[in-house]
């Protein structure tokens, strides 16, 4: 006779089974449709960005990691319109995070960024040589503005 749980439904491998169906009284709201959802994502870029910063930065901290800097650049137009999450994007607000982590704190940051959805695009870009005496120094970062330099 197979074992069966509080609702009836069979139970699956050990002890594991689906949950109820919902009763008539706690339905599910619909989902907001997608326009409404898009034009809150950039009414609020700056205040959405500064949650994902301080989620980026917490993770780095609770793992051990240092923030080193947090630069807010502001919003831009995006190079070309970008579709991420079934939404399509023609401006972003940028901000540049500096931060020494291990290699497991950087790939768990990249997967969390990855899977954010308030998040349209991300790039990482390894600073130094990883020697001690280059890592260890402070300062602002030297950023090539010329065309000449680069």
């Amino acid at each position: 006779m197979p074992r069966t749980g509080p609702a009836g439904q069979p139970l699956r491998g050990k002890g594991v089974r689906f949950a109820p169906p919902p009763s008539a009284d706690h339905e599910r709201p619909p989902h907001p449709p997608f326009a409404r959802s898009s034009s809150r994502r950039l009414s609020y870029s700056q205040n959405r960005s500064s949650r994902i910063a301080q989620t980026v930065g917490s993770l780095v901290l609770k793992n051990g990691g240092v923030v080193r800097g947090l630069a807010n650049w502001g919003v831009f137009s995006l190079p070309k319109p970008v579709s991420v999450h079934q939404m399509k994007h023609t401006h972003g607000h940028y901000f540049v995070m500096r931060y020494d982590a291990s290699t497991k704190v950087h790939h768990d940051l990249r997967n969390t960024l990855r899977l954010e959805p308030r998040m349209i695009r991300s790039a990482h870009v390894k600073l130094g040589d990883g020697k001690l005496e280059t890592l260890s120094r402070f300062g602002a970062p030297r950023w090539r503005t010329q065309g000449s330099e680069a």
